[in-house]
């Protein structure tokens, strides 16, 4: 638990999910809605759709609220995005 809290663990749950699963969740928690995950991933809305609501059965998280609120605090959507565009 000590190792889990100090960010040496994964925390539980994580483990479950696919390389994919991980992929989208962490673009969700950044804030990405599922058209542009879709769209970034050349996926369709439905595969998407379909990898969220299998990540929320693992991890037992009924909400997308819920994901975000764990993906923040097991710092989950850091960097995914890339750095900033800019305007120029």
């Amino acid at each position: 638990m000590v190792q889990q809290l100090n960010g040496q663990r994964p925390a539980p749950g994580i483990q479950l999910l696919t390389n994919r699963e991980l992929d989208i969740l962490q673009r969700i928690v950044s804030g990405q809605r599922p058209v542009d995950i879709a769209d970034a991933l050349h996926l369709s809305i439905k595969t998407v759709s379909t990898h969220k609501k299998r990540i929320q059965e693992k991890l037992r998280i009924e909400s997308t609220a819920g994901l975000v609120r764990f993906g923040l605090e097991h710092q989950l959507g850091k960097d995914v995005l890339g750095p900033p565009l800019s305007d120029n």
